[in-house]
């Protein structure tokens, strides 16, 4: 698969709460990536609490899989938000 379609991929996975293709996808699977699949982490669809935020993706593909997957964005505003400030 070329790099942008395992990214692409790779991205569907995390949205869809696919943890077993996410491993496959993947160049070193951690026992922390099961953590995605907790209720914490999934969305809720009646959950008012929904920001959009400017954020960086960055990902290097080696061999069809990705091998480093970094994102960075702000997270002031949902900080702020859940605490009351």
């Amino acid at each position: 698969m070329p790099p942008k379609e395992t990214i692409l991929a790779f991205a569907d996975a995390i949205n869809a709460h696919e943890v077993d293709r996410l491993g496959e996808l993947m160049t070193k699977v951690k026992a922390s990536l099961r953590c995605l699949d907790s209720p914490a982490v999934r969305s809720k669809e009646n959950d008012d609490r929904k920001w959009r935020l400017p954020a960086a993706w960055r990902a290097v593909v080696r061999e069809g899989r990705i091998a480093i997957w970094q994102v960075v964005a702000d997270t002031k505003l949902p900080f702020e938000s859940m605490s009351g400030c």
